[in-house]
């Protein structure tokens, strides 16, 4: 297994494309390979989150394993060339930044609760009892999780939780999951599986907090991400990740997708292993085939 890890500021030319109105003010496009040590294997996503970005895009949290011992979650910060493993985080899956950057989410292998530790390590705290690993630390101190096929809310700090959305079966929607926070916190993007929950017919789609009001998006995909640079990112099953313009403010579509990269790791259970960070900065996890060579990107 081919173990690395490498960012982009915007990696594609049909990214910058969409990002063509900006061109006096655009960071010149960097793609680059960050090296990890020959013995530290990035985790593949299978069903749950691989690689978390802080908004600032100054540290990258992802899963990874050494020979002989448990996984855990690990730090790279962009300016230290150090890794660190997380302390508090043996057996730990997928990595979910707070907005700040310095605390991180998630949950053991076998386990259904999502946990809270130091980005600098410690003891964990349990935030919410059971959860499938699908869920986002967004503004206003809120949690949206998936549980059961629904989507819930609580304090990042605990307490109790509340439903926000349950799957309205005369849509033929299944169940609901994948939820990203969305600025200011009064919505989520969400991922819609519809009939009998197969990963080639789910949808994107948008989430009110707190009223649940659920909109569907014209777009097959799942995993999505929002970027401040205006778009929506999401992952299709066969490993592309795609971004189509959005208005986080009016929750309105604004054209049509363009691709972004190829060959990224898309579990079985619709994860896709890529964050993006409010600066435009991509990190992924290559190999979009179960058994392929994978590269943290």
């Amino acid at each position: 297994v081919l173990a690395g890890l490498a960012l982009t500021g915007i990696s594609a030319s049909a990214w910058m494309a969409v990002r063509a109105n900006r061109a006096e003010t655009a960071l010149i496009p960097a793609e680059f390979a960050l090296q990890l040590p020959d013995s530290l294997v990035p985790s593949s996503a299978g069903s749950a989150a691989a690689v978390s970005l802080s908004r600032d895009g100054s540290v990258l949290v992802f899963a990874a394993q050494r020979p002989s011992e448990t996984p855990a979650l690990y730090v790279r910060r962009l300016d230290d060339r150090t890794i660190q493993r997380i302390r508090g985080t043996d057996s730990a899956r997928g990595p979910v930044l707070s907005p700040d950057g310095g605390d991180v989410l998630f949950q053991l292998l076998g386990v259904n609760a999502i946990k809270r530790v130091s980005v600098r390590g410690g003891t964990a705290r349990t935030i919410v009892d059971s959860a499938i690993n699908q869920y986002s630390w967004g503004d206003a101190h809120r949690i949206v999780y998936a549980l059961g096929g629904r989507l819930w809310t609580k304090s990042e700090d605990g307490g109790p939780p509340t439903a926000l959305a349950a799957p309205d079966s005369a849509r033929h929607h299944a169940a609901y999951g994948w939820p990203e926070i969305l600025p200011g916190g009064r919505a989520a993007l969400i991922t819609i599986w519809k009939g009998l929950r197969a990963l080639d017919s789910a949808a994107l789609g948008i989430v009110t907090i707190p009223g649940g009001n659920v909109t569907e998006l014209p777009i097959r995909g799942t995993n999505p991400r929002y970027s401040a640079t205006g778009h929506i990112l999401y992952a299709t099953t066969d490993g592309w990740i795609f971004a189509v313009p959005f208005s986080a403010r009016s929750l309105q579509l604004l054209g049509p997708p363009v691709p972004v990269v190829e060959g990224v790791r898309v579990g079985s259970g619709g994860a896709a292993a890529f964050a993006v960070a409010q600066n435009g900065t991509l990190a992924w996890l290559s190999g979009a085939v179960a058994g392929a060579r994978r590269t943290l990107l």
